[in-house]
């Protein structure tokens, strides 16, 4: 079984493709909207585990920034439904504090999109 990756991770990892989308697409003429959709398509399938899924939806809707109704809306019930099977106290049994803290500052963030 290979180990979890962090928030912090996937936060960097969804980050750097964005950069790369900004530079290869972007700059050539596609929409932010487009850029998210791309990055967010690049981790299709790469998270086994409903926590790291959980945690690349989270970044992924800040990420947008609530720009695109349509990535906004899908994010969102993409958490509804993760936080429908499990409890965030579930989720988050095996993250650390640190880690827990900083997630669940986002979903602050995130409160009343969700």
């Amino acid at each position: 079984m290979s180990e979890r990756v962090t928030y912090s991770e996937i936060k960097s990892m969804v980050l750097a493709c964005y950069w790369r989308g900004c530079r290869d697409h972007a700059l050539t003429g596609w929409s932010q909207e487009q850029v998210c959709a791309w990055t967010y398509g690049e981790f299709e399938g790469a998270f086994d585990l409903e926590v790291e899924n959980f945690m690349l939806e989270v970044a992924s809707l800040i990420l947008s920034g609530g720009w695109s109704p349509q990535l906004a809306a899908h994010h969102t019930s993409e958490i509804s439904q993760i936080l429908s099977n499990s409890s965030i106290d579930i989720l988050l049994k095996e993250v650390s504090a640190e880690e827990s803290e900083e997630l669940r500052g986002d979903l602050v963030a995130i409160a009343n999109r969700i």
